[in-house]
């Protein structure tokens, strides 16, 4: 998968279920957002970490045949460093 988020999106793959908050791995993300006052926001995830989000606000797509989510970092409610 060749596959590169912009600004402050992350990308998982769909996760099964429909809880309104789940738990997935990162695969994916971007470099951060520029908030209205002109700063750069970096966004505090890395592939490999597991993150939980709210389900509401993502975008489902296929890539390659598979289900992934593609979720802006405001939606992270916590995230599990990943140990490499």
């Amino acid at each position: 998968m060749n596959f590169q988020p912009v600004h402050d999106n992350i990308l998982v793959r769909q996760p099964e279920g429909t809880a309104s908050v789940l738990q997935c791995e990162v695969l994916s993300v971007g470099p951060g957002r520029i908030d209205a006052g002109g700063t750069f926001r970096k966004v505090y995830v890395e592939v490999g970490d597991v993150i939980l989000f709210h389900l509401g606000d993502t975008t489902k797509f296929m890539l390659d045949g598979k289900p992934y989510l593609l979720l802006s970092y405001p939606d992270v409610c916590g995230v599990s460093k990943s140990s490499t």
